[in-house]
Order: structure tokens, then C-alpha cells, then sequence
């Protein structure tokens, strides 16, 4: 055996024991995978899945803003501000002439029912063009006017309606159907030229079997329209 020598060091002894555990971990590992090896299998098959569905799942259907019931609209009564919203709907769900701003429906008075969620048409809620422009308190009768008068009156005028019916000798006041009546726009009626003749009548002349809405307190909107029935209806201008 050689002697040492002076300032040298002793190579370390190799560590057997670290291989082994390796090993031993390594062994460890497989067979946990072994034995989850069904619960991984089920989880890559999930993944795989969702992929497929979020890749074949068609694209969200463009919307458009529509005007739409909160709540059941009553049929005969106004649209109020709480009555309707604004609401994203998809677009092939939308028709054509749907509302898109509140404003266009809030005072329209729908003829029927209409359930909530449904896109609001101005067909739907047709009724409050007219009425919205009577002044509150007062109800829109469609009177057909005896003689030219129909022909002579503008939107914005104030008259008078007389019976033109032969009159109450004991009632001086019994001819007088309404005071002060606006008169109101009247779609599809035309009225560019007049035609002549007096306020009372005098003749009936073409064009005045037209109806004239006029805006009558509700007490006196049961004689006007029961008079404009008969044809015996007269309007006097007043300021």
C-alpha cells in the first residue's frame, strides 16, 4: 500500500441510496397512472368534447333594439313610460316596422291585448296619434258635419256643434251639442280648396261625407255622436 500523500483529499464515496429512491419514485408514479388511468381517459375525453361543441356551436345571432312590453298592455288605454323598455331581440324575430325608441310608443293606445316581450308596431299600437293630441280631459269623437262646414274648418280650430235639427222652443240652449270643440287632424282627409257655403250648412256639396274628429268633453260626446249619426250636425267657428 503507498503512503498517502500530504495535501491530498479522499474522493467521496458514491450514494447508492440516491438511484434507489428514484427508482422507487418512479415505480411509485407508474402505478398511480396505472390505476387512474380510466379517470384520465374520461377527462380527456370531456376536454375533447367541450373543444368540439365550442367549435361547432354556431356564432350568437346578431340583436337589434326594439321597443317591447313590460307588463300586458291593456286594450283602450294609453302607453305609459312604465308600460315598455328597450330590449336586445334577435333580429330575424324583429319586424320590419318595429318600434326602436320609446318615445314613438309611449301615448299610443293598442286596440287589442298585447302580452309582454312582443316587439311593439306602430299596427300594433296605432291609436294614439289622434287621441294624444286631444287636450287632457277630453275624448275624440269622429263627427260627420252637416253641409260644407267639414270643408271650411283646419286642425286647431274651435267650434261649436249645433243640431241642425228642428230646435226646442221651451230650451233656447237645447241646439248647443258641445262648446268650444278642437278640431283635430283627420288622416286621409284633404282639405286644400274650400267650397263655399255657410258654417250652419245649406247644402250638402261632395268631400263632406268625410268624418271630422273633434275633441268634446265626455259628457257631451254621447249627443255629438248620436247626432253626427243622423247627419244633423253643425259647426259654428269660435275664437
Amino acid at each position: 500500500m503507498s503512503p498517502l500523500r500530504l495535501g491530498t483529499r479522499r474522493p467521496p464515496a458514491p450514494d447508492l441510496a440516491a438511484p434507489a429512491a428514484r427508482s422507487r419514485a418512479r415505480r411509485r408514479a407508474l402505478a398511480w397512472l396505472w390505476r387512474s388511468r380510466f379517470v384520465l381517459a374520461a377527462a380527456c375525453c370531456g376536454l375533447a368534447v367541450t373543444a368540439a361543441v365550442h367549435a361547432l356551436r354556431p356564432p350568437a345571432p346578431p340583436t337589434v333594439d326594439v321597443v317591447v312590453p313590460v307588463r300586458t298592455l291593456a286594450p283602450g288605454q294609453a302607453v305609459s313610460d312604465d308600460d315598455v323598455a328597450v330590449r336586445a331581440l334577435p333580429v330575424e324575430a324583429v319586424p320590419e316596422d318595429a318600434l326602436d325608441d320609446l318615445g314613438a310608443a309611449v301615448g299610443r293606445t293598442p286596440a287589442v291585448a298585447l302580452p309582454a316581450g312582443l316587439p311593439l308596431t306602430r299596427e300594433l299600437v296605432a291609436g294614439g296619434e289622434v287621441v294624444a293630441q286631444a287636450p287632457a280631459g277630453a275624448v275624440v269623437v269622429p263627427v260627420v258635419l252637416d253641409g260644407t262646414a267639414a270643408d271650411l274648418l283646419r286642425p286647431g280650430d274651435r267650434v261649436d256643434l249645433v243640431t241642425t235639427a228642428a230646435p226646442d222652443p221651451d230650451s233656447p240652449d237645447a241646439a248647443y251639442l258641445a262648446r268650444g270643440a278642437l278640431v283635430l287632424p283627420s288622416a286621409g282627409r284633404q282639405r286644400d280648396e274650400p267650397s263655399g257655403g255657410g258654417l250652419l250648412g245649406g247644402g250638402a256639396a261632395a268631400g263632406t261625407t268625410d268624418a271630422t274628429l273633434l275633441a268634446v268633453s265626455p259628457e257631451e260626446a254621447p249627443a255629438v255622436s248620436a247626432a253626427s249619426g243622423s247627419g244633423t250636425v253643425g259647426a259654428v267657428l269660435v275664437p
